[in-house]
């Protein structure tokens, strides 16, 4: 979920500081409009140049942390990532973004029971990210804690209703209770909300398939290939 809760949002040069009380209501500045530009355009290990510098001045920068760990992740240098999310933290422990950060990478890692106390941190820093629900959810998915997980996904769309991450969670939890029709129906709504939801193509193609509707259920499979994922998170 990494790429949900942290890249994107970096990538896009928005989001990434929501939940920071620090970072609020303040003018962006030239190194971070900076940095976003080499992100843009793939320069990753330029961006990254940006953001060390800019630490390097200003050693308690808590957004200048935050995105040297996304860019970090980007670059696949996950433990590095992990530690620049722990510093931003720990200079502010109440940004929310930080924790989801580093549970999202602690999902990568299969490291589950870790990423989910990271996200317990981001939801008592800020409740109301939906991300933090959702990324919880889908750790505990991994762990088999179907209930559990399918709770997180609920807490989330009662935030965000259209949340296309949050509803394939949510089938997914259905999948697995056997429940396949609401399962479609998360499934359908996902992509309805946004059409390049890979995991939503592939859940319900593992049901259509499943169900012997073959020819449907290898389209989504195609298509949640074409979007770049090819098995269950």
């Amino acid at each position: 979920m990494t790429r949900v809760c942290v890249i994107l949002p970096c990538v896009l040069g928005v989001s990434l500081l929501a939940g920071c009380p620090e970072q609020k209501d303040k003018k962006v500045p030239e190194w971070q409009e900076r940095g976003a530009e080499l992100l843009r355009a793939g320069r990753f290990d330029e961006a990254l140049q940006v953001y060390n510098r800019t630490i390097d001045a200003e050693p308690k920068n808590t957004a200048a942390w935050m995105f040297k760990a996304a860019v970090l992740g980007l670059l696949g240098r996950k433990e590095e990532a992990l530690d620049a999310f722990d510093k931003a933290a720990q200079i502010d422990p109440k940004c929310a973004m930080a924790w989801i950060g580093k549970g999202g990478l602690l999902s990568d890692l299969r490291r589950y029971a870790e990423s989910i106390e990271a996200y317990d941190k981001a939801q008592d820093a800020e409740p109301k990210i939906a991300v933090a629900w959702t990324g919880k959810g889908f750790a505990l998915l991994k762990l088999e804690r179907i209930d559990a997980a399918q709770a997180q996904f609920d807490q989330a769309l009662s935030m965000d209703p259209s949340a296309p991450d949050a509803l394939t969670g949510k089938g997914f939890a259905l999948g697995k209770q056997e429940r396949y029709d609401q399962a479609i129906d998360c499934f359908n709504r996902a992509i309805e909300s946004d059409p390049k939801t890979a995991g939503a193509w592939l859940g319900k193609g593992a049901i259509l398939i499943d169900r012997g509707q073959t020819q449907e259920g290898m389209n989504c499979l195609r298509k949640a290939q074409e979007l770049g994922v090819s098995q269950q998170p």
